[in-house]
């Protein structure tokens, strides 16, 4: 009998701790959900780079390396940055999401396409938002160290005196 590892998502729609093993009929559960069917043994290919799903159809191993090739295609979408290009490696991505036809890859194709603007702008304008980050993990930190701050006044006093002390360090942007 094969045990079927729930582990991330939908561990809590089963009612069952993350980690459990829970025995399964062989025939109910896809072959990417059971334990010890993460072989590599029917990819044809040495190179990871170039799984796909197709390469691997009905091996054991078909839903590890259609989760590798969607992962690879959203980190070659990630790391275009010419519009026409951006275009091609969206559809690869999309096409490799529709081909794995798994829960995962579906939900992440949907939360890219909802925010494909944003993604859009990052990929393809030089702007970012370093500078304000920069300064909301200096109060993180400041909050951290001055964890009990009672007098609001003090509070912003030294996160002000912290940013201007450190100011001079930074560069103008």
């Amino acid at each position: 009998m094969r045990c079927l590892v729930l582990g991330g998502w939908g561990v809590a729609e089963a009612g069952v701790r993350a980690g459990a093993v829970v025995p399964v009929d062989p025939g109910s559960a896809p072959p990417c959900r059971t334990r010890g069917s993460q072989s590599t043994s029917g990819i044809s290919s040495p190179s990871p780079t170039s799984w796909s799903p197709r390469s691997v159809n009905g091996s054991p191993g078909n839903c590890t390396a259609a989760a590798h090739a969607v992962k690879e295609r959203l980190r070659l979408l990630l790391a275009e940055h010419q519009p026409h290009q951006i275009r091609r490696r969206l559809y690869d991505f999309y096409d490799a999401t529709a081909r794995a036809d798994m829960e995962e890859t579906s939900r992440l194709a949907t939360t890219i396409d909802t925010w494909w603007p944003a993604v859009l702008v990052a990929l393809t304008e030089d702007v970012t938002n370093a500078r304000t980050e920069g300064f909301n993990r200096i109060i993180k930190q400041t909050k951290r160290v001055g964890c009990g701050f009672t007098n609001m006044d003090n509070y912003r006093r030294r996160i002000m005196v912290h940013i201007a002390l450190t100011r001079g360090q930074r560069p103008a942007a």
